[in-house]
């Protein structure tokens, strides 16, 4: 038995040090692994956990809680599950029931993969119970229950129902004297209260909000410090749409748990928001919001060209209220999911060079953290690099087959200053080129350029890269090619 509760521990303490260090920023990572010994490697930690949980032994329910936060949870902070661990969700969902069938968290997880899978109005039958079981001796976890069924509630859009939901966890945060979350909280429920129309308690729990910012404390939780900003920086009149809206969409990403047709009365909300605003700072905000609800909504198309139009408008000051960030993470994000390496490194290369003085920086880096993983990840095996010398061109010749399914898209990145390009096509048996996309002089500074040609036959496709122009600086390019192609042999 001794050695059941050592083996259990060792596996938990493995598992948990390789998450933790897989979470650390790129520059402290190597760093951390060669001093802790530990790889940061989540499919490691993952194997650990699921050996704990199989072996049905101590800490089993710990493994088992731990899986399921992270594949249904974790998804906020950009790291999907892989197909093979998605697929334990039902298994431990089910073991869980069977042998804890009254456990306040596991039927938090449980609510959840209902919620992931729009099924809202039972993930809020789910939490509703769950509640009903909670003592008042655990008053974290009835804050935590009623901001859960607050933020289920705004996702079918009863703003009277989260309404009631952040004021009573704001009021068993009083009664215990907690400060931290109490300003999210009234900030929530009176916004909501104000959706459902109720003025005098949206202004009774506003007041609630000003009397926390005259409270001497500094370290306020992000989540709080974004009421305060909002606060201080939005219009009184416009206040109350802005903190539902980046709270429903940003902050919580309710719109992934919504019905289609509730969905849709989201879009038309935002996108009267967007004209009802009276500057572009505000305009943009509401674009940023718009394009995120819309790629939560599986509507990656309408996505990309929120973003598109949003950044081809943007003013200097647009960063400051966290649209710009938001637009930028959510095209590289769709970019990186459909496997354009380049563009999505291009956006994330522009977000990092933004200042840092936007309200959501803190929630929105860790985001961008996992997804710069991700698309490092991909991007050392879809990317190619080429080194063009100073008054020199460098040409890649790739075969195009004959059964190349549709359309072939090429995309390039420079690393800094400009470079001379042209894409042409030969086709099998043909002595002359066609060219297919040119350009003079492309500037690192105008992003990922991209070309697609759809071939009629077998061929060879060129990429050439022009530096003749250059006397003394040699450029950096790294492309990709999708589908990929094979080097044409001379």
């Amino acid at each position: 038995r001794e050695r059941d509760v050592l083996r259990a521990m060792a596996l938990c303490t493995n598992a948990n040090a390789n998450l933790i260090v897989a979470d650390l920023p790129p520059f402290v990572l190597s760093t951390a692994s060669r001093f802790m010994n530990f790889s940061g490697d989540r499919d490691a930690a993952f194997a650990d956990f699921e050996t704990l949980w199989r072996e049905d032994i101590v800490l089993s329910p710990l493994a088992a809680a731990t899986m399921l936060g992270n594949f249904l949870d974790d998804i906020n902070m950009g790291n999907l599950p892989k197909l093979e661990q998605a697929a334990m969700i039902p298994d431990l969902l089910v073991w869980s029931e069977e042998r804890f069938p009254n456990s306040v968290l596991f039927t938090n997880w449980r609510a959840l993969q209902h919620a992931r899978q729009r099924n809202v109005e039972t993930a809020y039958g789910l939490q509703k119970e769950n509640l009903a079981g909670i003592d008042e001796e655990y008053p974290g976890m009835q804050v935590l229950n009623h901001a859960i069924m607050g933020q289920y509630a705004m996702a079918m859009l009863r703003w009277e129902d989260a309404a009631r939901h952040f004021r009573d966890a704001h009021a068993v945060l009083k009664r215990v004297g907690r400060r931290a979350g109490g300003p999210e909280n009234a900030g929530c429920a009176a916004a909501c209260f104000a959706m459902a129309g109720d003025t005098a308690a949206a202004e009774e729990m506003f007041s609630e909000v000003q009397a926390y910012t005259k409270e001497k404390k500094s370290d306020w939780p992000p989540g709080d410090k974004d009421i305060f900003w909002a606060m201080k920086e939005v219009k009184e009149d416009e206040r109350p749409l802005r903190i539902a809206m980046n709270k429903l969409v940003f902050w919580w990403w309710c719109v992934r748990n919504m019905q289609p047709a509730t969905g849709e009365k989201l879009v038309e909300i935002l996108k009267g928001y967007g004209e009802s605003s009276g500057d572009g700072t505000s305009r943009v905000f509401a674009s940023s919001l718009l394009a995120d609800a819309y790629r939560q909504l599986d509507d990656a198309d309408s996505a990309l060209r929120t973003c598109d139009e949003a950044l081809a408008g943007v003013d200097g000051k647009s960063h400051s209220n966290g649209a710009v960030p938001l637009l930028l993470y959510t095209k590289a994000r769709i970019q990186a999911d459909r496997g354009n390496v380049t563009v999505a490194t291009d956006a994330l290369r522009r977000l990092r060079a933004l200042p840092k003085d936007y309200p959501q920086h803190d929630a929105l880096s860790a985001r961008v953290l996992k997804l710069e993983k991700q698309v490092g990840v991909r991007a050392s095996s879809a990317c190619t690099e080429v080194k063009v010398p100073a008054r020199k061109i460098e040409s890649v010749e790739l075969r195009v087959p004959a059964d190349v399914p549709g359309e072939v898209r090429w995309d390039f990145m420079l690393e800094d200053r400009d470079i001379g390009f042209s894409a042409s096509f030969r086709p099998q048996d043909v002595a002359e080129w066609t060219e297919l996309q040119r350009e003079a002089r492309w500037e690192a500074t105008d992003g990922p350029l991209s070309g697609t040609m759809r071939p009629e036959g077998p061929g060879t496709l060129r990429l050439e890269f022009d530096n003749t122009f250059s006397w003394v600086r040699g450029k950096v390019i790294s492309y990709q090619v999708d589908p990929p192609l094979e080097l044409a042999v001379p």
